[in-house]
């Protein structure tokens, strides 16, 4: 039997930036790339906290009849009890990032300083708050200077909270240092 979850709206969105520039030899993000925005769906289960097997999560929202209407799906990995779990059912049109690599110098053999752009753009009528992933983080790479705090979530990612108003745009830049 499917077990019912309580669907938590929010005005909240995730951008996952990868193919990481700082890396050497990795820069597969060009300034004039643009990229949609994941929708990402919160959850809160109805019943107690369970662990959860892997599988593929399937969302319903209820139309103006009161009938069940397929929104999306995503797939899940084994969840442990009590774990958040993040459900990405589609991208939003009107949110975008654009990653843009402003400059990348060479310290020594093994070092290298990255200064990044990221400009959000919000063509909605609501202000959104945009998780802003940066991945491939690998090796000893630190943040030296950043437009506003960022959040690091594991050694291979960093994360920044964006507010963007709407029909308007926000950009946060960061300097990467990069051992490896």
């Amino acid at each position: 039997m499917p077990r019912l979850l309580r669907i938590i709206p929010t005005l909240a969105f995730l951008l996952a930036i990868t193919g990481t520039p700082m890396l050497a030899g990795s820069a597969s993000v060009r300034a004039q790339d643009s990229s949609p925005a994941a929708s990402p769906i919160s959850c809160e289960p109805q019943a107690k906290p369970a662990a959860e097997p892997a599988g593929t999560v399937r969302v319903y929202q209820r139309d103006a009849r009161g009938n069940p209407q397929f929104v999306g799906e995503h797939p899940i990995g084994h969840t442990p009890m009590g774990s958040d779990i993040g459900l990405t059912t589609g991208q939003a049109f009107d949110v975008k990032v654009r990653p843009v690599v402003e400059e990348r110098t060479r310290v020594n053999s093994s070092r290298w300083k990255t200064r990044m752009r990221y400009t959000l753009t919000n063509a909605g009528p609501k202000p959104v708050t945009v998780d802003l992933v940066q991945a491939g983080l690998w090796g000893d790479t630190r943040i030296d200077a950043e437009s506003m705090k960022s959040e690091r979530l594991s050694a291979d990612e960093t994360r920044w909270r964006v507010p963007v108003p709407a029909n308007g745009e926000a950009t946060v830049t960061a300097t990467f240092d990069s051992r490896y």
